[in-house]
């Protein structure tokens, strides 16, 4: 670990080897541990509430991916390191998320592989969500800012 490129490198401790691939809290145990791919990409896996947390990091530093065994999370980035897109999977539910400047673009769901319902977060603020039942849309509801308050629903079929 390169002193402040990796978010644990204060508590770094080294290998056998001279290399540091694990992290304490206090000089209690390691809680954290690294290893350096030849990708130049970091596979972190530590403890958190009891579950194995296993990351991915690029050599950057931006996390590329985190799965508990329970919900899996992957993230891609756009030339400047802003995050693009996120995918997350927890059993057969899915939920894709696009991001545009600093901000939630769109939103994703599905479930099967069948998508549930799709969300566009407008330049107004305002969220315009279409539903879909069998593949095809069947109602759009548009929402106040907050997503909760619902404005208007559209019968599609």
């Amino acid at each position: 670990i390169n002193e402040g490129t990796h978010p644990y490198a204060r508590h770094a401790v080294p290998d056998g080897d001279g290399r540091q691939t694990a992290a304490t809290r206090e000089g209690r145990t390691p809680y954290a541990r690294y290893t350096l791919s030849d990708d130049g990409t970091w596979h972190g896996t530590s403890i958190v509430d009891g579950r194995e947390v296993r990351r991915v990091y690029s050599p950057e530093g931006l996390l590329l991916s985190q799965d508990d065994g329970a919900v899996s999370i992957s993230f891609t980035y756009d030339e400047d390191g802003d995050m693009a897109s996120s995918l997350r999977t927890e059993g057969d539910r899915t939920l894709e998320t696009v991001f545009s400047d600093g901000g939630i673009a769109s939103e994703r769901r599905s479930v099967d592989g069948e998508l549930v319902s799709e969300r566009v977060f407008r330049s107004d603020g305002l969220i315009e969500e279409t539903r879909y039942r069998d593949g095809s849309p069947y109602a759009r509801i548009l929402l106040d800012r907050d997503g909760l308050r619902v404005l208007e629903v559209e019968n599609l079929q």
